[in-house]
């Protein structure tokens, strides 16, 4: 059964139940009431004193850290924030952030002084916003560093389920990238903690790197301890880390990110032979390596867009200023990054770490735009050899070189074809409906009670959105 539908009212007995601010299960099908009330499944502890007559939506509040720098994670939490409103839902958002321990990102006895009080604040607010919203889920996303365990105990004492989205490693890797020296590390995924510390992996610093071992400790006790109903997994790749660290399967669900259909049309006919690079200019990120296969490549009628900024644009745009063909843009609106994705026909997402989804992976899809990835993380389960564009070995330069040349030297009907092939991909797979659906299965099996559905525990694309 639907734990909430689009339309209807509800009985008579569900009427009096609520007028009396007597124990109500939440967010059930009016005309179902009293079959739902009289079934196993109806938990009798959900005190609603007042509610809608008719309840066509959930009531979600997100709980989300921002990041000093915006990234991926910020713009995942806004956009199914927007979702979820357009799907008839009410969501609130409460937002902290961890500017509060200073922009450069160093800590200092006044910026931890600073951080605490933030932390306090925050859970005064959330006490009031559970009190006074009384959301029917609570949507953890990132907690790092200013959400503790505290918040799966409130949300447990007033019989709020919570459902918590995996964006990083940070459950079992102290700098959240499963990366060492710019390789892919994986060494603490189910085991011992004390290679994070030898290698001092959170910031080149031991007392830092014990910190962050002791949120996670602090973090995955309360979460794991059954305070959370479902943990999302944006990609089968994270899904299999989180179970080998110990995660209940039966508590895990591949729900892939969406993007929004993009705000410009992608440019009719051949395009113009271009490569566009579209992320953050940091070394795990692979921008070195693309700029040496770049020079590798050689190519003197193909342009490489260099879309974003970070800490190697700098001495990159410096070295490589001799490149008539590289194009630095800086950071731009989303709508000017469609349009640079619509007249180019290639994205290139060289990555050194495992990425656990790949977000401008299925933006370029949505402008039909093919992409070459390395044959790692998450990027397998986006990126189709052949198909939907090209893997290559990660970290390899020269393979990478390999690759940018084979997408940029296919005659125009086979590269129309992956083309077609890219955006059919993310109609049926990253398309907001889809997502949206399939946030609403994982919402309704939480606020339900239910375990979460076995043929969930594939892949999402075949499975939470069947």
């Amino acid at each position: 059964m639907q734990p909430f539908e689009r339309e209807g009212r509800r009985g008579t007995a569900a009427d009096e139940a609520l007028d009396a601010g007597t124990l109500l299960p939440r967010a059930v099908c009016c005309d179902r009431f009293e079959a739902y009330l009289a079934s196993p499944l109806a938990p009798t502890w959900l005190l609603v004193p007042s509610i809608r007559r008719s309840r066509s939506f959930v009531r979600v509040l997100q709980l989300h850290t921002r990041y000093v720098f915006p990234g991926g994670e910020d713009v995942v939490v806004d956009s199914e924030c927007e979702l979820l409103r357009s799907g008839g839902h009410e969501v609130e958002q409460l937002l902290a952030t961890n500017r509060a321990f200073g922009e450069d990102r160093r800590l200092s006895l006044r910026g931890v002084g600073r951080a605490v009080a933030h932390r306090l604040s925050l859970y005064r607010e959330l006490e009031e916003r559970l009190t006074r919203q009384r959301p029917d889920v609570l949507h953890v996303h990132n907690t790092f560093a200013q959400l503790g365990s505290a918040i799966y105990r409130m949300a447990a004492e007033r019989r709020v389920p919570v459902v918590q989205t995996i964006h990083n490693y940070r459950f079992a890797c102290a700098q959240a990238a499963l990366l060492r020296e710019q390789r892919p590390c994986d060494e603490c995924v189910g085991g011992s903690r004390l290679s994070a510390l030898r290698h001092r992996c959170f910031r080149g610093s031991l007392p830092l790197t014990a910190a962050a071992l002791g949120l996670q400790w602090d973090q995955n006790r309360a979460a794991r301890s059954g305070s959370v109903h479902t943990f999302i997994a944006p990609s089968d790749f994270v899904r299999e880390r989180l179970l080998r660290d110990g995660v209940d399967a039966g508590r895990t669900v591949v729900k892939p990110h969406f993007a929004p259909e993009p705000s410009v049309r992608p440019r009719d006919g051949e395009r113009p032979r271009a490569v566009v690079y579209a992320g953050r200019m940091v070394a795990e990120k692979g921008v070195d390596l693309l700029l040496e296969a770049w020079e590798m490549l050689h190519p003197t009628d193909a342009e490489l867009v260099m879309v974003g900024d970070g800490p190697m644009r700098g001495p990159l745009q410096e070295r490589y200023a001799h490149r008539g063909n590289v194009r630095w843009t800086g950071w731009l609106s989303r709508q000017d990054v469609d349009e640079e994705l619509g007249r180019s026909p290639v994205l290139v997402a060289p990555s050194r770490a495992y990425e656990s989804f790949g977000l401008v992976v299925i933006e370029a899809f949505a402008m039909g735009t093919v992409v070459v990835a390395p044959a790692h993380g998450a990027f397998l389960e986006l990126v189709e050899e052949g198909l939907t564009g090209a893997v290559f070995q990660p970290g390899s330069a020269a393979d990478l070189a390999r690759s940018l040349r084979w997408v940029l030297e296919q005659p125009v009907s086979a590269w129309e074809r992956m083309s077609a092939a890219a955006r059919s991909v993310y109609c049926e797979r990253y398309a907001p409906s889809a997502s949206l659906r399939a946030l609403e299965s994982v919402y309704g099996s939480a606020i339900t009670g239910e375990d979460v559905p076995e043929e969930r525990e594939g892949r999402a694309a075949d499975a939470v959105v069947a």
